[in-house]
């Protein structure tokens, strides 16, 4: 679609990006509260916030707040991105217009470090131990969830904040792992070029999608 946007219509993109995500998140209210997971999961309901980064990253080069005024979209995008944490429960319907704090909050923390001058949220996050968390943010992302997943469906129930915090130390060990052994040598033109990288990994995904559907058809295993 984008390449078609870019070859045939190239000023209307902005439209048919911003049609598509009104039409997503009105999709996600409307099937909310009744859909949750289908909500939460599925594409067509969450890629308005994918294409919000998409809108923005368009007009990123012309967007430079400075001053005052990067100062304070720092700090309205850290306070919409934290607001959720402390007042969204297990109660309240997500994601859809509920998520529209954390996805605008991330929008305006962007665009006001696109300056020379940027934010002092954007500079606070500019320091070297943040900066790292940034870079293994991605394997922490991977590695918290089925850790989290496993520990409470082990103990069956709710995690206490010890043990919670003690996964994630772990998640964080395994993250700084995972991105120096895996990570960065797979950006290596040289690993690339010399392993079958694609091939493994075409090979390994449909072996385990068709194990996954043996599973489905056969209604899980004890």
């Amino acid at each position: 679609m984008l390449l078609a946007l870019a070859r045939f219509a190239p000023h209307r993109r902005r439209l048919v990006l911003g049609g598509l995500a009104l039409a997503s998140l009105a999709a996600a209210q409307a099937a909310l509260p009744g859909n949750t997971g289908m909500v939460f999961y599925m594409l067509p309901f969450r890629m308005w916030e994918l294409l919000a980064g998409s809108l923005l990253a368009l007009d990123i080069r012309t967007l430079k707040p400075t001053g005052l005024l990067a100062d304070a979209l720092s700090v309205a995008g850290l306070i919409a991105i934290a607001t959720p944490v402390v007042l969204y429960s297990d109660e309240t319907p997500f994601p859809a217009l509920t998520a529209l704090s954390p996805v605008l909050g991330a929008a305006a923390l962007i665009v006001s470090g696109a300056g020379a001058k940027s934010g002092m949220v954007n500079r606070l996050l500019s320091i070297a131990p943040v900066v790292y968390l940034g870079r293994i943010s991605y394997s922490l992302y991977l590695w918290h969830f089925p850790l989290l997943a496993l520990a409470t469906y082990m103990s069956m129930g709710r995690l206490t904040a010890g043990p919670a915090l003690a996964i994630l130390g772990l998640a964080v060990v395994l993250a700084i792992a995972s991105y120096h052994l895996v990570e960065t040598p797979f950006r290596s033109r040289k690993l690339i070029s010399r392993w079958p990288v694609f091939a493994v990994t075409g090979t390994t995904s449909i072996a385990l999608g068709l194990f996954g559907v043996l599973m489905f058809l056969a209604h899980g295993r004890p």
